[in-house]
């Protein structure tokens, strides 16, 4: 049992403590040093009361006693109070001692593990440079926010669709950082997306299991009930979501999302709203924020609305291309009053990976696409062919060359691209390889290339079997031909690139080449292109080593 004496010293000095405090709230500093020092002296160990007896030191203006109370704390009483660097940093600056004030900021910065006071350094800094104009410092790591910045890369990775990345990312985050929960619930997205709903399902189930509150898990969980078809579970789910009321703009973001993501555009669409009006000091409304509201203004028909989110999100950052290409189908929606009959996906991304796959199941299963949607993929195609950026045109040129014959045609007439040539009545698989051909090199390459692809091909069709038999490979042709007018222009261009871009073998357009290069020899107006391409080509000349290769 304690003794009444301890007792009585413990109350005795928490009431001495109290007067303390309540003369620094009065601005009686004077008095409250003398408390303070008396404190000190009852416990000469306790680091609280030398912080407290610097502040009010502070206050009064003495502000190299402060800092010599606060710097007896870290050198003899506890050197991880890394809060005293921050105190001590106000000191300098109020002396007007710059350098020892950032070097402070620094090291609290760098070593401080809670961050209480990051805001307030991050003023002060701002100070130093646009105030002083001293030239900003370098912080090497914020240690209270070890991991966010991986983890931003990371969201942003996931939010552009690159999830193999974004889940290396993820995992080798949760190595260093076991406890960070945010990157469970983005890794859990990232192998949702992947396809991969075990192991999302195992990332939810560790983020539950240690915060069974936690609001971004409880989400990624209602989006796996919805995809296994759990509309039981799901509902009981969603009638506990709706009765929050988060109070960050985080976790109002992600119920939105959420809400999107499992066909409740209308209550997404309602949250997206209130952030945008909210005064959330932490949310950032970005692109991609008002990407994610136009999308559940379009999936509701609303396409003024979702016109006006666009125009913002193309102003917030004009350099990407996802507003610009949602604006080109919006305005197309305007001028009719029949609204699309498909939805879009809540991805900060284009989405031509997705069309791609409707094309090829649609080419292969015979799975039925309704006209709504196939005018957008359509459209979708062209704009992309039409387009400045030559990774987009690429990626759609080799889509639609992987699918098949009958599905570039088909998309070729209906889009308005396929042109009154003499191959408009050619078997499919002919007219393929040269449309297929001219899409390749349209805009990078002069017009005469263009034109004498054209006849080369015109002469190989005129010249070729009479049956016209369909040809099996249409990729491998397209970079035959290619190759044949490249070398006949002294355009730099190999087998081995044109077998990457094609998914096809270097020796199968060797051999191709050969043929169509055989086949057109009778014509004498062919006879450059002989001369030229036969001293390339033909086995009795000595070759490069790359195309030796290529031959074996």
């Amino acid at each position: 049992m304690r003794s009444k004496s301890v007792l009585y010293m413990e109350t005795a000095q928490q009431l001495l403590y109290e007067k303390a405090v309540q003369s620094m709230d009065k601005y009686q500093y004077n008095k409250a040093i003398k408390m303070f020092e008396m404190l000190i002296k009852r416990e000469p160990r306790n680091p609280e009361h030398y912080c407290n007896l610097a502040g009010a030191l502070a206050e009064i203006g003495d502000f190299v006693g402060s800092n010599e109370k606060l710097k007896y704390v870290l050198d003899h009483l506890e050197p991880g109070m890394t809060e005293c660097y921050f105190y001590m940093a106000n000191n300098y600056a109020n002396m007007e001692e710059w350098e020892d004030s950032e070097e402070a900021i620094k090291y609290y910065l760098e070593n401080d593990e809670l961050g209480e006071y990051i805001e307030d350094c991050q003023e002060m800094l701002d100070f130093f440079v646009t105030d002083l104009r001293r030239k900003p410092i370098k912080i090497q790591k914020i240690q209270s926010r070890q991991g966010y910045a991986e983890h931003d890369e990371a969201r942003q990775l996931l939010e552009t669709g690159k999830f193999d990345e974004a889940i290396e990312k993820l995992n080798s985050l949760i190595k260093t950082n076991p406890d960070f929960l945010p990157a469970y619930n983005n890794l859990a997205l990232a192998y949702y997306y992947r396809g991969d709903y075990e192991r999302a399902k195992q990332s939810v189930q560790i983020v539950l299991h240690r915060e069974p509150e936690n609001l971004h898990g409880l989400c990624n969980q209602a989006i796996l009930l919805h995809h296994e078809g759990e509309e039981e579970q799901l509902d009981l789910l969603l009638k506990r979501l709706s009765k929050l009321k988060p109070m960050y703009a985080d976790h109002l973001f992600k119920l939105a999302t959420t809400m999107g993501m499992l066909g409740r555009d209308t209550v997404a669409y309602e949250l997206f709203v209130s952030i945008s009006k909210s005064k959330f000091q932490e949310v950032e409304i970005d692109s991609c924020f008002y990407h994610y509201t136009a999308v559940a203004a379009f999936n509701l028909g609303y396409m003024q609305e979702a016109r006006k989110w666009w125009m913002l999100a193309d102003k917030t950052e004009p350099v990407t291309q996802i507003p610009k290409f949602f604006l080109f189908h919006i305005n197309r929606y305007l001028d009719f009053t029949e609204k699309p009959s498909f939805k879009l996906k809540y991805h900060f991304q284009l989405p031509f990976s997705d069309l791609l796959k409707k094309l090829f199941k649609r080419t292969k299963k015979l799975e039925n696409i309704n006209e709504s949607e196939e005018q957008f993929m359509m459209h979708s195609f062209a704009w992309a062919l039409q387009s400045s950026e030559k990774e987009l045109r690429k990626l759609v040129f080799d889509g639609l060359t992987l699918i098949g014959d009958q599905a570039v045609n088909r998309f070729l007439s209906k889009s308005g691209l396929m042109r009154s040539k003499p191959w408009t009545d050619w078997p499919e698989s002919w007219a393929s390889v040269i449309e297929l051909s001219l899409f390749a090199v349209k805009d990078r390459i002069e017009h005469y290339f263009t034109q004498d692809m054209e006849s080369i091909w015109l002469d190989f069709y005129k010249f070729s079997n009479k049956k016209k038999p369909e040809l099996s490979n249409t990729a491998a042709w397209s970079a035959a031909l290619q190759y044949v007018t490249a070398k006949m222009h002294d355009v730099d261009c190999t087998f081995s690139e044109l077998s990457t871009r094609y998914n096809v073998s270097a020796r199968t357009i060797s051999r191709y080449a050969d043929e169509i290069v055989i086949t057109c020899d009778p014509l004498k107006k062919w006879d450059e292109l002989n001369n030229q391409v036969k001293s390339i080509l033909s086995p009795n000349k000595e070759r490069n080593q790359e195309e030796l290769e290529c031959k074996k």
